[in-house]
């Protein structure tokens, strides 16, 4: 009978142990204030050099939009970036291999896109401060 009691234990740490979350998107996050005095291009830029370490390609589409792609492993992750002078805002498009279910996704998902939404904000403001 001690088993019992056990199972029921496993089964709420292991219920707790969720690897699926709302998928995570950036809306209208602010620019730094001295981003104002950089071009549409010059921001551009910044948001693409931003983060390349991170395994991220991005490339512009259109002024104002970019698309980016990450390939780690198995795992594939499809987004947009909307970005004006002001702000920029960060978009789920697809994905392979993420246990994607319409408004949930792999945890490791959204660590990915908190990451790309600093190494933007951090890329724009150094961009700035050289101007």
């Amino acid at each position: 009978m001690r088993i019992l009691p056990i199972f029921f234990v496993l089964v709420i740490v292991l219920g707790g142990c969720t690897r699926t979350q709302p998928v995570y998107n950036v809306t209208d996050r602010a620019f730094p204030e001295a981003a104002k005095n950089l071009s549409m291009t010059e921001i551009g830029n910044a948001i693409i050099a931003s983060p390349r370490s991170r395994g991220w390609a991005l490339q512009k589409v259109s002024p104002g939009v970019i698309e980016g792609e990450i390939k780690l492993r198995k795992h594939y992750a499809k987004i947009t970036i909307n970005y004006n002078k002001t702000n920029y805002s960060i978009k789920y498009l697809s994905s392979r291999n993420l246990m994607a279910t319409g408004s949930e996704i792999h945890r490791n998902y959204n660590k990915w896109i908190r990451n790309l939404e600093d190494d933007i904000w951090q890329s724009v403001s150094k961009a700035a401060a050289k101007s």
